[in-house]
C-alpha cells in the first residue's frame, strides 16, 4: 500500500492475485475494491495536507510550515549545540504593483519567490511569511556573519532580476541568530522583524543585523 500510495501513477491493479491466495475467490473483488478506496483516500488526505502548508500564490511553504520547520531546526540546534539564523525579507515597493491591480502584485510575488528560491543552499528553507511580500529564510548551522553573506546574495539577486520586471524592486532584510538573539522561535522572529524595520527606516535595500 505504501508503494502504491507514494506513486501517483499506480493503482490497485498493481497488486497480484497471488497476494490474496488465502482469500476466497468470491471475496477478492471486494478486497481489491476496498484497497483501492483506502489508497485513494490516502492520496486525497495527502493533497489536503500539502495544500494546508503551501502558499497558493508563490508555491512556497506558508507561515504555518515555516513555524514547524523553525521549531525542528531549533530543537536540532539545541541538541547539537549549533547556531542557526533566520532572515526576514520584505519587498520594498509592492505598492507600485498593487496600484495597478492585485494580479500584478501576485506576479511580482511569484517572480521574487523564484529568485530567492534559486539562491538557496540545499540545506536552507524558505517560506512566504504572512500575506504580503514578506519571506522567511531559515539557515541551519549558520552563524550571523554567514547569514549576512547569504542575505547579501539575495539582495543583489532580486535587484538584478527585477530590472526586467514591471518595476525595479529591492528588498530589505533583518537577521537574527540562535542563541545570540533568543532561545525560542518567538524571540528570534521578534528580533528579525525589528531588524527588518530598522532596514526599512534606514532607507530600504539593505541588511540589518538584530541588536
Amino acid at each position: 500500500m505504501t508503494k502504491v500510495k507514494d506513486d501517483r501513477d499506480s493503482h490497485f491493479m498493481t497488486f497480484n492475485v497471488i497476494d490474496f491466495i488465502d482469500v476466497p475467490f468470491s471475496g477478492r473483488g471486494l478486497l481489491l475494491s476496498n484497497i483501492h478506496q483506502v489508497l485513494e483516500m490516502g492520496k486525497i488526505l495527502d493533497d489536503v495536507q500539502e495544500e494546508a502548508y503551501t502558499d497558493a500564490i508563490s508555491g512556497l511553504p506558508n507561515m504555518k510550515a515555516a513555524l514547524l520547520n523553525m521549531e525542528m531546526v531549533l530543537e536540532n540546534s539545541k541538541a547539537n549545540q549549533k547556531t542557526y539564523s533566520i532572515l526576514m525579507i520584505d519587498g520594498d515597493n509592492i505598492r507600485l504593483y498593487n496600484n495597478i491591480n492585485y494580479a500584478a502584485g501576485d506576479e511580482m510575488i511569484r517572480d521574487m519567490s523564484i529568485v530567492l528560491k534559486g539562491n538557496l543552499r540545499p540545506s536552507d528553507y524558505i517560506a512566504r511569511w504572512r500575506v504580503g511580500d514578506e519571506f522567511m529564510v531559515i539557515l541551519p548551522d549558520t552563524p550571523l556573519e554567514g547569514a549576512k553573506i547569504i542575505g547579501e546574495r539575495f539582495r543583489l539577486a532580486v535587484k538584478e532580476a527585477s530590472k526586467s520586471w514591471l518595476f525595479p524592486t529591492t528588498i530589505s532584510i533583518g537577521i537574527a541568530s540562535y542563541p545570540t538573539h533568543g532561545d525560542n522561535i518567538n524571540a528570534l522572529i521578534d528580533k528579525a522583524e525589528s531588524a527588518n524595520k530598522h532596514a526599512k527606516d534606514q532607507g530600504k535595500d539593505r541588511i540589518v543585523l538584530a541588536d
